[in-house]
């Protein structure tokens, strides 16, 4: 793969089949610090890729262009809502580092952890599906891997997903007590929750990879 392979790959890698399917929920541009994008390639893994931004979406259907087994959905996972408004550091500032375009969230002071201040946010209204709901909308009766990356919302997301219908055997997702978006006791407690259902877990100082 040229780059050292993380444990999220040998882990797909592991695990992939002819049916293996996925579902990524914020996608970002599938390129900018996107643990999965490479394995996809290599592998030509099916599945649906959701990014709610919309310039960021335009970035993600070009670097996806050549992956017509992805399926690219222009939307958030929210638990309740059709729309919603998600915080951004404004683009068109300058002198802001790059990385800053993957951190739109749905919380209002979740910039102010990196250290940015209100006058640097601006706030964009995206379309938003469940997790259900985009299960039964696009008939998906597998899943081998949910990837998510939203800023805050990943714990939400992972206690929306029904078990008795759906286990996923991989479930990566960013834990954030380092940077304090998350306490340690709501990262003890998704790990129980998920520990109900025989998941095993990976993590570092910003990720957890639950797998069976």
């Amino acid at each position: 793969m040229g780059k050292e392979v993380t444990f999220l790959e040998l882990l797909i890698s592991r695990k992939v089949h002819p049916n293996f399917f996925y579902i990524q929920i914020g996608a970002n541009d599938g390129k900018k610090w996107d643990p999965i994008f490479r394995i996809v390639n290599i592998l030509k893994l099916k599945g649906i890729a959701l990014e709610p931004i919309k310039d960021i979406f335009e970035k993600l259907t070009i670097n996806y262009k050549r992956n017509p087994q992805v399926k690219l959905v222009n939307k958030a996972i929210h638990k309740t809502e059709k729309e919603a408004v998600i915080y951004r550091i404004d683009p068109t500032l300058t002198n802001i580092p790059n990385w800053t375009e993957g951190t739109g969230s749905f919380f209002k002071k979740h910039h102010e952890l990196s250290g940015f201040n209100s006058s640097q946010i601006i706030e964009e209204k995206v379309s938003c599906i469940s997790f259900n709901d985009l299960i039964n909308q696009e008939d998906i009766s597998k899943i081998d891997l949910v990837q998510i990356d939203t800023e805050g919302y990943d714990f939400e997301i992972v206690y929306s997903i029904d078990f008795n219908n759906f286990k996923p055997s991989i479930i990566s997702f960013e834990h954030a007590v380092k940077s304090n978006v998350n306490t340690l006791a709501s990262f003890n407690k998704i790990i129980n929750h998920l520990s109900l259902y025989g998941y095993k877990f990976w993590h570092d100082d910003f990720d957890i990879v639950a797998y069976q």
